[in-house]
């Protein structure tokens, strides 16, 4: 990834968090970025392209994490241990990114419900899995000091 498309990525990653999808535009994201417009549309066709390829950038994160942290371990309880350690770092590391996940994952509007049925994320499957990320989600943005 190029430096203007990372920052591209970053400012709106950030300002999708703090505002949500909906009330962030593109002529704030170039604003803040101090890109034309253009410069945007070359790296991305659109405000959702940007947001799926959010998405989809941090959920390969997670998954390469537990995946390479897992491999080496040779029994269950570490690689448990191994997952819900990684889970608190990206946490603490990536509020932002949590937070699109978490409107995506509880959001009941028609985009949110869209992009469930897109993605190939088991949601169903990982319902504890996504309500423990959550309280602990909300522990840290109460700024409890669990860790």
């Amino acid at each position: 990834m190029n430096k203007t498309k990372r920052k591209i990525f970053e400012t709106s990653m950030k300002l999708f968090a703090e505002k949500g999808y909906d009330a962030t535009s593109i002529e704030e994201i170039t604003s803040v970025v101090g890109v034309a417009k253009g410069t945007l549309y070359y790296h991305f066709s659109s405000k959702e392209e940007i947001f799926h390829f959010l998405v989809d950038e941090g959920m390969k994160l997670l998954q390469n994490s537990i995946s390479i942290k897992t491999s080496q371990k040779t029994n269950s309880i570490d690689k448990l241990k191994s997952i819900v350690l990684i889970q608190l770092k990206v946490l603490y590391k990536y509020e932002d990114f949590m937070t699109i996940i978490f409107s995506q994952l509880w959001g009941n509007e028609p985009r949110n419900i869209e992009y469930k049925k897109i993605k190939d994320w088991n949601w169903q499957g990982n319902a504890f899995h996504w309500k423990a990320m959550s309280c602990l989600w909300i522990l840290k943005k109460e700024k409890h000091n669990f860790i």
